[in-house]
């Protein structure tokens, strides 16, 4: 409980206390007290962005309400009410709970963080045994970079659920990790990093989280890294899906691509769902070969760059490593990406749990997460190593 809990605030005035500067958005839930004698409400502060004028109301933080849990819903929709309105034309998703977890920390408690560092630990142990580099991939939410754009511009949470986990990360472990968090809020001062109306990241985003997983692995070849300087500016309309749900018109906006790098896919799945597999191959056999296990983020990434650095891709929409494709296909590195908001999925649960660790597994096969058989078809031979 903050150490305002007791004292009414004036609506949007940021507040100085011991520990820094808080506003009504660094909170799930606040006591709302309009003017007059209507009594207070509690209710999640975003939904107060399009309430009309409230320069008289008051809050205080209601992190644990009495009925806290039952306006804390679950948004996993790209709709309307599940979309915040914030500064400078920015429409930020409530997906997941991120707003809670990224400025609130809630989420993860250590014990949760210390879970998934032994998850991680067993990943990377068990892909070393079968020649594979290991790589947790976590692709930060546009609430992380751009906190500046939430009304109050609440600063990220030193407890939100990545940070708790790599607090809890021994360096071995670290070394398995990949937060781009710094490249990304670095890179604002060239170009936008995180889409405006979107779930995700910018090409340029992209670019740059790119950089982060290859600079992470060894025998990257370097000499066949896309620079910054390699890549091609255009312009063209858009509109993001945050954009689309709220009825916005298409807008011109600019993109930073790579140039382009020829693959071939060998299998390419009609779905656009979880359990969707892509199979691609380049021509050249003699580099690495991947695996990924990834979310719609890596949709920018795998005919742009990785295709630059390995020989084969195997991607498969899904957050769960199945191990029998990695037997399968015996690659040199194995990428599980995951988006910031998703490693905690207790914020919005019924019953809150502090100490959520990583997901179980899906529990069955490759083929029964997918509907596709294994061995895969592939024209190169199975790589030698990295």
């Amino acid at each position: 409980m903050s150490d305002t809990a007791t004292s009414w605030l004036p609506w949007r005035a940021p507040h100085t206390f011991a520990n820094g500067v808080e506003t009504a958005f660094h909170h799930p839930l606040i006591e709302l007290r309009r003017p007059g004698a209507a009594p207070s409400r509690c209710v999640d502060p975003l939904d107060l962005l399009d309430a009309g004028d409230l320069s008289g109301a008051e809050w205080r933080p209601m992190i644990w309400a009495r009925d806290g849990m039952a306006n804390r819903r679950p948004r996993d929709e790209v709709i309307a009410d599940n979309i915040a309105n914030c500064e400078d034309g920015y429409y930020l998703g409530r997906l997941q709970g991120a707003f809670e977890q990224i400025y609130e920390g809630t989420g993860l408690s250590d014990m949760g963080a210390r879970r998934w560092v032994d998850d991680v630990r067993r990943r990377q142990q068990w892909c070393a045994a079968r020649g594979a580099v290991f790589r947790l991939f976590v692709i930060p939410d546009t609430q992380s970079i751009y906190p500046d754009k939430v009304p109050g511009c609440p600063a990220p949470s030193p407890d939100r659920p990545i940070m708790r986990i790599l607090r809890a990360a021994d360096p071995e472990v670290r070394q398995a990790i990949v937060y781009p968090y710094q490249q990304m809020c670095d890179g604002r001062a060239r170009h936008e990093t995180c889409s405006k109306d979107d779930l995700h990241y910018t090409m340029f985003g992209a670019f740059l989280c790119y950089r982060a997983l290859m600079d992470s692995l060894p025998g990257c070849a370097p000499e066949r890294l896309v620079r910054e300087e390699d890549l091609v500016r255009q312009e063209g309309p858009t509109i993001g899906g945050f954009g689309y749900a709220v009825g916005l018109e298409r807008y011109h906006a600019e993109r930073y691509m790579p140039p382009r790098a020829p693959s071939r896919k060998l299998l390419s799945d009609p779905r656009f769902a979880t359990g969707h597999v892509d199979v691609l191959e380049t021509d050249a056999p003699d580099l690495p070969s991947l695996v990924t296990f990834r979310t719609s983020n890596s949709s920018a990434l795998i005919s742009t760059y990785y295709v630059r650095h390995f020989s084969r891709i195997v991607a498969v929409a899904g957050r769960h490593v199945l191990e029998d494709l990695i037997d399968s296909e015996r690659p040199d590195v194995v990428v599980l990406e995951i988006a910031e908001r998703l490693i905690s999925g207790s914020v919005c649960r019924p019953y809150h749990d502090p100490d959520a660790g990583p997901a179980a597994g899906p529990g069955n096969t490759f083929e029964e997460f997918t509907g596709f058989k294994l061995p895969l078809p592939r024209t190169h031979p199975q790589s030698a190593g990295v």
